[in-house]
């Protein structure tokens, strides 16, 4: 009977990794993220694929969902990756309840750290090593790349990998496999774990940490824990030349040192999330509701006095009503402080979480919209209601409205939407058409689109709906009775009163003639 049982699970999960085979875009077309990894990959391929994997590992791992212990790792990862933006993904930080010493990166912006591998740690130093590495596999699109060479036996295990050990039960089945998975691609792994090595300590350096920490977090490790491929992370006992790979990390320390003046709120931070993660492994819980007392050293010692008159408040209600008011006069950073407060004193409100990605939103904070949002997606489980609107702003934030766009000469030549294309245009210019190719998601609401066209000198020139052309793009043309200002043109694309898009060409200055 329990096998059986464990077979359906495990057919379960193989339905996750087959049923998006079968899904129909939008635009029509029909994709599949593990088909789509095959050859060259796109960004939103790869956006979609790692939302698929995230998915099934949030319904069926253990995951702490503890705010102070997501926000932490999140502002960690967060002040690495600033380092490194632009970026095409959104980076995500998830915390998975396991005391196993490992961290890993699925495709799109998703990285796991196992509670083993923070408690292990022993200064902030060394974590922010660990989560460089992860970092520097999505930025230099390692996954893209394992695809293009045709490697897709790396995917398919590693998602069979996590399906057969929640089937059965076994954890030491997921790292069994996915150590075998590792000996499949070692020819080429060895150059990517490399390149990660030396770019990760490029970016730790760059958020003003120590690079040289990780270094020491895994010499240790092979001193305390000689046992070998169970006692440290996956991705460094996946080679024979760990020695060597230790080696060069010290080489590169020598030059390489961290930039700026370190701020001390990371070592005190690190120390607060130990307790809490320890309190919360103690008492076999994956939160903590803040009781009376329970303030952090940051908490006691940062902010300004706002945000010290905001610690004092302990009924979530007030501090909820200050962020709406906060919001309602437009001032979205004191209404993050105040909705951070309310998740402190009440976690489990996905309304909350909502108003506070809106807010993080509102100030400009794309990544941590996205954190608070996802968590209150997941709180509310349906998808009416809070549910609904909090998944909506995701994809807004996430995959983005506008795939690709571009300007035109407006001679509409049928084989690109509004004519030939065009980079800049002449000193004498009457006329530009815009186009743009709206994301399969966004399809059905491009009538609710806003073309805005903006002068150079920033303003307005001329605003409403664009012109349908075919089932995806979307066109609108700017005239004028005399030629356009020269400088910069730019057209936003807006849905719900947000930009969501946003082109700039330019319009040549005219050139003075020969003088005499």
């Amino acid at each position: 009977m329990r096998e059986r049982r464990h077979l359906r699970l495990l057919a379960g999960a193989l339905g996750l990794l087959v049923a998006p085979s079968a899904c129909i875009q939008k635009d029509g077309t029909r994709y599949n993220p593990i088909a789509t990894v095959v050859g060259e990959v796109s960004v939103e391929g790869e956006r979609a694929t790692g939302l698929a994997v995230d998915n099934m590992i949030q319904r069926q791992l253990p995951m702490i969902r503890d705010p102070s212990v997501l926000e932490f790792v999140n502002d960690l990862g967060l002040q690495i990756v600033r380092g490194i933006e632009p970026q095409p993904f959104v980076y995500r930080f998830r915390v998975v309840d396991n005391p196993t010493l490992n961290a890993f990166a699925t495709s799109g912006g998703y990285i796991y750290l196992h509670t083993g591998l923070i408690l292990t740690a022993s200064n902030v130093d060394e974590l922010a090593g660990v989560v460089g590495h992860e970092i520097a596999h999505i930025h230099r699109r390692h996954y893209a790349r394992m695809r293009k060479r045709s490697q897709l036996p790396d995917l398919a295990v590693s998602v069979l990998a996590i399906a057969a050990a929640i089937a059965t039960g076994e954890p030491g089945l997921f790292y069994g496999l996915n150590a075998a998975n590792v000996a499949l691609k070692l020819s080429y792994s060895r150059e990517m774990e490399a390149e990660a090595d030396e770019s990760g300590g490029v970016y730790v350096a760059r958020a003003g940490l120590d690079p040289e920490g990780s270094t020491g977090f895994f010499e240790r490790l092979l001193e305390e824990r000689p046992g070998g491929a169970d006692s440290v992370p996956p991705y460094l006992f996946s080679h024979p030349e760990l020695e060597e790979r230790i080696q060069a990390r010290k080489q590169a320390g020598e030059t390489l040192h961290a930039i700026g003046d370190r701020d001390p709120q990371w070592d005190r931070r690190f120390w607060d999330v130990r307790a809490r993660l320890n309190w919360l492994i103690d008492n076999d819980r994956n939160q903590m509701l803040l009781e009376p007392g329970w303030y952090t050293a940051t908490e006691r010692s940062e902010g300004d006095e706002e945000t010290q008159q905001l610690r004092q408040v302990q009924d979530p209600r007030v501090a909820y009503a200050m962020g709406e008011e906060f919001l309602e006069l437009g001032d979205p950073h004191a209404a993050v402080t105040a909705f951070r407060r309310t998740v402190e004193l009440d976690p489990r409100r996905a309304a909350v979480f909502y108003r506070l990605g809106l807010a993080y939103k509102a100030a400009g904070d794309r990544s941590r919209a996205v954190h608070a949002l996802e968590e209150a997606a997941r709180l509310a489980k349906r998808k009416v209601g809070v549910g609904a609107r909090a998944a909506w702003e995701l994809a807004k934030l996430d995959f983005g409205v506008v795939a690709e766009s571009g300007f035109a000469e407006g001679s509409g030549s049928g084989e690109t939407p509004g004519g030939a294309p065009r980079e800049s245009f002449a000193e004498d210019t009457t006329r530009i058409a815009w186009w743009c190719r709206v994301a399969p998601r966004f399809v059905d609401y491009t009538d609710t689109f806003v073309i805005r066209w903006r002068a150079p000198n920033g303003v307005v020139q001329q605003e409403g709906s664009g012109e349908r052309s075919g089932r995806v793009y979307l066109e609108s043309q700017f005239d004028a009775a005399t030629p356009l200002a020269p400088g910069p043109w730019t057209v936003e694309v807006l849905l719900d009163g947000d930009v969501v898009g946003r082109s700039t060409t330019r319009v040549e200055a005219p050139t003075s003639g020969p003088t005499r």
